[in-house]
């Protein structure tokens, strides 16, 4: 039977009673890392008190009206999180993402997770609860082989708070860049909605969840994490982390996508630092063709905000999609 539970809000506020997206930031760094992730939290067929069905539907009708903007912003989040040392690590550590093969395999399951997150319901027993149910066990096998290896960081509440910033994280703090900057406020709630009841699902304290109940806030937040944190990341980049991501890009190759990794790269440069001329050497040198497909994805990433285009580009993901899960 399903069940729906209370939650309890922490306030994180400054002097002036200010909500501080820095507050909270640095609370779940130096306290979410100390609490471990719980397989048996939430217990199955549980929803928070918050779980509001009309929201969290309308998010799914702002995904297919989307479709082809959010799989963008999966594909850079997830390109993002590759920058972050202690995600870097669980990542590697499971080894499943180490070739173009198994990269390929890794990534096409996750996406086949969020198509179902995207279009099931929460009808006892439905692809949606199967799904969650999954996930948390791979959370889990995670942390079992990560016990195995001397100074290896176990998933905490810290990680698995931060995830959804790789999901989400660039549709909030620069929906310009992925065709979502005239995303009516009412549609961004309810995605915003909608991830916050995936994270507690998933197990996420909701101390921690960067989806709060406020729009404002969570702006704040996925902004503070936007331009600092992954800023940082990107500066300081760590030594595997490119690998990792070209890695990542020639799996995702194999959906049957035309990616050049360079252009991709330099977009997610442009997404996080915005500014080519004083961050230059961190972009890669591109030649000819690669500087047409730059001009290319520039252009089509303007005309996502058209619904005609838009649709187009959805009709065209959605043949990638079956073929890939035919």
């Amino acid at each position: 039977m399903m069940t729906v539970v209370t939650t309890t809000d922490t306030p994180f506020y400054d002097d002036s009673g200010k909500f501080s997206a820095k507050k909270f930031i640095e609370y779940l760094d130096t306290e979410g890392r100390n609490v471990p992730y719980d397989r048996e939290k939430p217990e199955k067929g549980q929803l928070p008190l918050y779980y509001d069905e009309v929201k969290f539907k309308k998010a799914q009708l702002v995904f297919e009206k989307y479709k082809s903007c959010f799989l963008l912003v999966k594909l850079t989040g997830l390109l993002a999180l590759l920058l972050n040392a202690v995600a870097l690590k669980i990542i590697m550590l499971t080894k499943k993402s180490g070739t173009p093969e198994t990269a390929f395999v890794r990534y096409r399951d996750t996406f086949r997770h969020v198509l179902i997150w995207y279009s099931s319901d929460f009808t006892v027993g439905s692809k949606l609860w199967k799904s969650i149910d999954k996930v948390k066990s791979m959370h889990h096998s995670a942390n079992l082989e990560a016990t195995t290896v001397p100074n290896v960081l176990l998933i905490t509440q810290r990680e698995l708070a931060a995830t959804v910033w790789g999901f989400i994280g660039f549709a909030i703090a620069r929906p310009e860049y992925f065709g979502l900057k005239d995303l009516a406020d009412s549609e961004l709630e309810a995605v915003v909605h909608f991830w916050r009841v995936i994270c507690y699902l998933l197990g996420v304290d909701n101390r921690f969840n960067l989806c709060r109940e406020s729009l404002a806030q969570t702006k704040a937040i996925f902004h503070e994490v936007t331009n600092h944190y992954f800023k940082r990341f990107m500066l300081l980049r760590q030594p595997n982390s490119e690998h990792m991501q070209l890695v990542a890009l020639e799996g995702i190759r194999k959906f049957g996508f035309i990616l050049k990794p360079k252009v991709v790269l330099n977009m997610l440069n442009d997404v996080i630092l915005m500014d080519r001329v004083k961050y230059y050497w961190l972009y890669y040198d591109m030649n000819f063709i690669e500087r047409v497909y730059d001009v290319v994805l520039r252009l089509t990433i303007k005309l996502m905000r058209y619904r005609w285009f838009r649709n187009i580009a959805n009709v065209h993901i959605t043949r990638k999609i079956n073929r890939l899960f035919k």
